[in-house]
Parts: C-alpha cells; structure tokens; sequence
C-alpha cells in the first residue's frame, strides 16, 4: 500500500495479488480444484474531520475459479462425473463514504 499525507486528511492506495494453487477439494482427494489468480485494488481517503470515502475493486482480472469443492461428494451416489463447487465471484467494485465519530 501508498499512504500520503495530504494537507486536509490522508490518501492511501493499496492493492494485493492472490494466487491459489491446484489442491484437493473433496475429503477423499479425488476432486482436483484448478489454480487461479486474482487482483484487488482500492483507495481511501480519510479527512480530518471524521469523514472518509473509500472505492474498491474485487477481482479487478475477472478470474474465474473455485474457492472449494463439494465436500458432501463422497456422501452423495456417483454424480455422472460432475463436480460441485463455490466459484470465484466475478469483478466488482464498491464505493463506501461514511463518518467516524
């Protein structure tokens, strides 16, 4: 992150990287869940007085991947060859100003 010090409050940009890699998403280690990346990114503005605006991205690269695999997969019938999973949720952007008190 960049922090800077402005004349009426403080600026900060900050951004992270996250890289998954393949791993195992069932207890049996029979479901392999691909790799995937993603980029974060946002700015803050705090002013002296309390006030604050905050703009920030999720997965600013669009990737699309699973965060877990079905865990229940070993308790259901054979599944035809079909994995379950929570995907990645895709890019999105939130805008937030409020007031410390």
């Amino acid at each position: 992150s960049y922090q800077h010090d402005v004349s009426f409050g403080s600026f900060t940009l900050y951004a992270a990287e996250t890289y998954v890699g393949k791993r195992f998403g069932n207890e049996t280690n029979t479901q392999i869940l691909p790799s995937y990346n993603k980029v974060d990114a946002g700015m803050l503005l705090e002013m002296k007085g309390g006030e604050f605006i905050r703009i920030s991205a999720d997965n600013l690269n669009n990737s699309a991947g699973l965060t877990e695999g079905d865990v229940r997969a070993s308790f259901t019938l054979a599944n035809a060859g079909v994995s379950l999973g929570r995907p990645l949720q895709g890019r999105s952007f939130l805008f937030t100003a409020g007031y410390r008190f």
